[in-house]
């Protein structure tokens, strides 16, 4: 194989995974203890539909959800996909704040969070528990974060390919200021 042959195979995979920043292929599986989580949240809820309350989503106007699909497809450990673990992130960041509150406001010890007691003290606590809760939290950050590292990993990879190395942007274009004295005025 020559150099040329060589330079357009590395070309092809640099552009092959720069293709790969929209992810959708990718598919994360819900671990263990998320599932164990979602299998709690839904005792709980099936509790309190029993006892002929109401439940309704935290912040009920919302478009978040209540969680009540969010928590089949954890207890099946269903692989989530790209979309899904961005909506779940968003989720859990606009939720976090609210649920730090209402377990300082109800004493929520650390040991009794995720727990069924826990759940039924709060139907907000019971909408973050159905969609993982704390361990899901975690999970979605890391496994978004690496992802996020690995793209960044590929940008910097294709900025070396372009010629520009390291912090020079994507090319090696050679981009001279105009020059003032050399434009045309219209009257």
């Amino acid at each position: 194989m020559n150099s040329e042959q060589l330079v357009r195979i590395y070309v092809r995979n640099l552009l092959s995974e720069a293709f790969e920043f929209s992810n959708k292929n990718d598919s994360f599986v819900p671990t263990d203890e998320i599932k164990r989580i979602a299998e709690r949240a839904k005792i709980a809820l099936e509790k309190i539909k029993e006892s002929g309350q109401k439940f309704e989503s935290a912040e009920g106007k919302k478009n978040e959800g209540s969680g009540k699909r969010k928590v089949e497809d954890l207890i099946q450990v269903v692989p989530q996909s790209f979309p899904e673990m961005k909506r779940l992130y968003a989720f859990f960041e606009s939720n976090k704040n609210n649920i730090a509150e209402e377990r300082k406001k109800l004493g929520i010890l650390p040991q009794q969070k995720g727990s069924e007691e826990e759940m039924l003290k709060s139907p907000t606590i019971l909408a973050w528990n159905l969609h993982g809760g704390d361990p899901c939290q975690n999970w979605v950050g890391e496994k978004l974060g690496a992802k996020h590292k690995s793209n960044l990993k590929t940008k910097e990879r294709l900025r070396i390919g372009g010629g520009a190395g390291k912090n020079k942007g994507m090319g090696s274009m050679d981009i001279t200021m105009m020059d003032p004295t050399k434009t045309r005025i219209h009257k």
